[in-house]
């Protein structure tokens, strides 16, 4: 739950995060809202509009932008990892993120190169 906590305080607020309102015992209490993937399994993807699933889109990438800015890399991005929250996209379980400065990967030119012990 540490690591838990540390990326959630290094992310911050963000619109398209999960809010974070503290912790308990050994978790956190997050805010709630409904499944991406239920939303999608519910009503069928075809009946869900373009301009919803645009939108979507759009606030998972300020998301990840987010997290990508304070070093924060999500390793699990799909809709079983996403919900709405007043009709808003809040990525979800940050469990499977990485902080990238304890990866001993280095982003260069646009390109991931691997530390030679890992080849």
């Amino acid at each position: 739950m540490d690591v838990d906590r540390l990326i959630f305080e290094r992310l911050g607020w963000h619109a398209n995060i999960v809010k974070c309102f503290g912790a308990i015992n050994n978790g956190l209490i997050l805010e709630r809202g409904q499944s991406i993937r239920i939303i999608i399994k519910e009503r069928g993807a075809y009946q869900i509009s373009l301009d919803t699933k645009i939108r979507w889109l759009q606030q998972a990438a300020e998301g990840m932008k987010h997290m990508h800015h304070n070093d924060v890399l999500h390793a699990n991005v799909g809709c079983h990892n996403g919900i709405t929250v007043d009709g808003r996209l809040k990525i979800i379980d940050l469990r499977v993120v990485a902080l990238m400065e304890e990866r001993q990967e280095h982003v260069m030119s646009g390109s991931v190169t691997r530390n030679q012990h890992q080849q």
